[in-house]
């Protein structure tokens, strides 16, 4: 089974069960805004997805609702920022 991942496949963002060494991606804002950024950035113009900047976007989606800096906070648990 795959575990420690989430992604989005074109259509839905989908999530991987927790593992050894990781939590529940399906538990984690800020892992379902990264997902759900790469929607945005595909539906919105898609320039941004050409260029490979994919998981800027993600990532700077996800930081501007949780303002936090710390994309998947406790995604690895014990370790401050992942």
């Amino acid at each position: 089974k795959s575990t420690c991942n989430a992604f989005w496949n074109g259509s839905t963002v989908n999530f991987f069960q927790s593992g050894a060494g990781c939590s529940n991606t399906g538990e984690i804002a800020a892992v379902f805004l990264h997902e759900w950024g790469h929607g945005l950035d595909q539906f919105t113009g898609g320039a941004a997805a050409d260029k490979g900047t994919g998981e800027a976007v993600g990532d700077t989606f996800a930081f501007l609702e949780t303002k936090d800096a710390c994309i998947g906070r406790n995604f690895k648990p014990g370790v401050p920022c992942h």
